[in-house]
């Protein structure tokens, strides 16, 4: 008798506080799948009277040694091997499952480890912030885009990319660095992400495109728009082509003809006539306009303006400015560094020559009374 007592205290003494084995059938679950939770007693000699399953801290669900008897549930599943294997099925798994610990505990006398659930969530969408579809910068000068992921588990990994105007052919494009990413995590678990870079323009960016991509599996990936790159290059002269001459003889009434044209730039320039008359300068209204793209994709602007002129307007002067929303020109003078460039009208009349005559005519007169 006293040799079954000892050896029943052995027993007992080894069985209690020993750890039993919780494994997951899956390491990683697609959300909306189910994960199996298994808990090995390794005891087929010990009778457990009930397995307790604990989440994050707190009882979830106890069954008994046969599994029998169980109330109903949607969220989970049981099944067992009596004294062996003992078997938690969640049944739907989710997003808001995600990091739940969970540990096995029979009776008072097995502590399983504790598992941790890991839910894969695909990334939901991803989003270029830009208001417009094109992104408008300076030549050589730097703007700073932002891309953003959401909805996945886990984080989301980001991608620039710079299109060498080829839309439909990917294998051209240019990865762009990243200048520094962010993650925040929502309070269904997943998390979104954000990713900064810096696009400095030049000139061969004209046309080409700029846009992101990311992926939570690297497999399916995620794109954003493309967003045109506009690159502002300012015209570097503008200046009156026609007349070719510094300065024009206009006869009254009748018209002359100006023409103002820009150097290439982009965008296209506004061009602005005026007309300087005894100090006083007013704005003039072009005949009409034109512009010229040239193969770099850059543009030529032109404006042409018809003017009449009377003997009040002696010496009065014509000048264009340009603006591309880069920069503002002013026409400059063919005969000077002036940057006020005009041109110089002088006028004469068919009634300022009749006057002149009309004084020589009388001057000869006068002296030949003089002579008699």
């Amino acid at each position: 008798m006293c040799a079954l007592l000892l050896v029943l205290f052995l027993c007992f003494s080894s069985i209690e506080g020993q750890i039993s084995i919780l494994r997951k059938s899956k390491a990683e679950v697609n959300e909306f799948e189910p994960l199996a939770l298994m808990c090995d007693t390794n005891q087929p000699f010990f009778r457990v009277h009930e397995i307790v399953w604990i989440r994050n801290n707190k009882t979830e669900w106890i069954s008994d040694r046969y599994c029998s008897h169980q109330k109903e549930s949607v969220h989970y599943n049981i099944s067992c091997l009596p004294y062996r294997q003992y078997n938690l099925t969640i049944n739907n798994v989710t997003r808001f499952n995600h990091g739940d610990r969970w540990h096995c505990r029979g009776d008072n006398y097995f502590q399983s480890n504790d598992v941790q659930v890991l839910v894969k969530v695909p990334i939901s969408n991803i989003t270029l912030l830009t208001e417009d579809s094109y992104l408008a910068v300076p030549e050589n000068k730097s703007a700073r885009l932002q891309c953003v992921c959401h909805g996945g588990i886990p984080a989301g990994q980001i991608m620039w990319l710079h299109d060498n105007g080829t839309p439909n052919d990917v294998s051209d494009d240019v990865v762009i660095p990243e200048n520094n990413n962010e993650t925040i995590t929502h309070k269904d678990n997943t998390i979104a992400t954000k990713s900064n870079v810096t696009f400095k323009a030049v000139a061969a960016h004209i046309g080409t495109s700029v846009y992101c991509k990311a992926t939570n599996n690297n497999v399916n990936w995620l794109y954003s728009k493309f967003i045109l790159i506009t690159v502002l290059l300012p015209s570097s002269s503008v200046e009156i082509t026609q007349p070719r001459t510094a300065s024009v003889t206009a006869y009254e009434k009748e018209k002359c003809l100006f023409e103002c044209v820009t150097s290439p730039g982009l965008p296209a320039s506004t061009i602005t006539w005026y007309k300087i008359t005894n100090g006083s300068e007013v704005v003039l209204i072009a005949n009409g306009s034109s512009i010229t793209k040239l193969n770099n994709k850059t543009i030529v602007s032109r404006s042409w303006l018809s003017l009449a002129f009377s003997i009040a307007e002696d010496w009065t002067y014509v000048y264009c400015t340009a603006n591309n929303s880069v920069r503002t020109l002013t026409s400059r003078q063919r005969n000077d560094d002036s940057t006020l460039a005009k041109a110089a009208i002088g006028l004469s009349s068919v009634i300022g020559t009749s006057f002149v005559f009309l004084i020589v005519g009388y001057c000869m007169i006068k002296k030949i009374r003089s002579l008699k």
